[in-house]
């Protein structure tokens, strides 16, 4: 089954950096494969332009707001000629395409080229900025978009290796349970569809710890009724939360048992989700995550990402596919 109609058209945003020229090839392959329009868009900064640079500008009699005007025509300008510099690759892959530039707030202005023009997925670099200790930060521009968007943004990781000849061939899914992470399952099926791809529906049961004045205590036994020690006790309550899981996770995958060219397993662990999320990426298999912005722990009133979706983001090494 061929899914084109789902993924029509791509916005790919780019700011002349090596990071979006990497997101531009993976657009490319994925527009290969899905018949996609593909948007490329720039976007001038206004707030970006520098007083000093003004002030050069400025002659006997100019009004400021006419240098700046001056100034953004430059870099228009500039823009123009990065963009069709660009264009070249999409030329010689045969992907229709349209150059974009936009005036103002980089964010602002990919959502609202979304809003406005029936944009389906958008496929941007993955900026990263340091953190304390060995943290990471996704770059303003990413978090926004992706915090704010109503279409699936990809994040194309510094990583990504445009050589693979089947990169959508396992695809990671963690899934809680959500509604989110149900759309996101929903849209890694339809990628699987077209690329004959392996999904892995993954889930993370929280480990639950007692405190420490619970540590000598006995507890009933659900299985035996006996009473017994604190770690047969946990043993016990992980194993029927992975078995509730795994019969959910059952269910999922029922539900697309007639689906052609696709293959879904499950997994189920116990940890903490993110890092066990990150460790299995780590392993090397998956080379895409899709994923839910916000789980079950709840939604910001900032329409922030979900802490999982945001520390998986900011820490894995290959591209992450956010569903709203």
């Amino acid at each position: 089954m061929n899914n084109s109609s789902y993924f029509s058209h791509i916005l790919v945003p780019h700011d002349g950096t090596e990071i979006s020229d990497i997101a531009l090839d993976e657009a490319i392959r994925f527009a290969k494969i899905f018949n996609s329009k593909l948007t490329l868009l720039f976007v001038v900064e206004e707030q970006i332009v520098p007083p000093s640079l003004i002030l050069s500008f400025i002659k006997s009699g100019s009004e400021i707001e006419q240098s700046k005007k001056n100034i953004i025509s430059l870099l228009k300008t500039g823009a123009e000629v990065l963009l069709k510099d660009r264009s070249k690759k999409l030329t010689a892959a045969n992907i229709p395409f349209d150059l974009q530039i936009g005036i103002g707030s980089p964010s602002k202005e990919i959502l609202r080229y979304v809003e406005e023009k029936n944009v389906d997925i958008i496929i941007m670099g993955r900026k990263q900025i340091s953190g304390l200790g060995s943290m990471m930060a996704l770059g303003s521009v990413a978090r926004r978009v992706s915090e704010l968007s109503k279409v699936p943004t990809m994040l194309v990781h510094h990583n990504a290796t445009k050589e693979d000849k089947r990169p959508y061939s396992n695809i990671l899914v963690p899934y809680d349970g959500s509604e989110f992470s149900d759309r996101a399952t929903e849209c890694a099926v339809k990628i699987a569809e077209t690329c004959n791809s392996t999904i892995l529906l993954f889930n993370t049961v929280d480990e639950i710890l007692l405190p420490p004045t619970m540590q000598t205590l006995k507890f009933k036994s659900e299985i035996t009724d006996e009473m017994v020690s604190k770690e047969v006790y946990l043993k016990e309550l992980h194993q029927k939360l992975k078995n509730e899981m795994l019969a959910t996770l059952e269910t999922v995958r029922a539900k697309y048992k007639n689906k052609q060219n696709i293959v879904i397993d499950i997994e189920v662990n116990i940890g903490y989700p993110p890092e066990s999320i990150i460790r299995k990426i780590a392993e090397g298999k998956h080379k895409l995550v899709i994923m839910g912005t916000v789980g079950l722990r709840g939604i910001s009133k900032l329409h922030a990402l979900g802490s999982v979706a945001r520390k998986v983001s900011e820490n894995s090494s290959c591209n992450i596919l956010l569903v709203h």
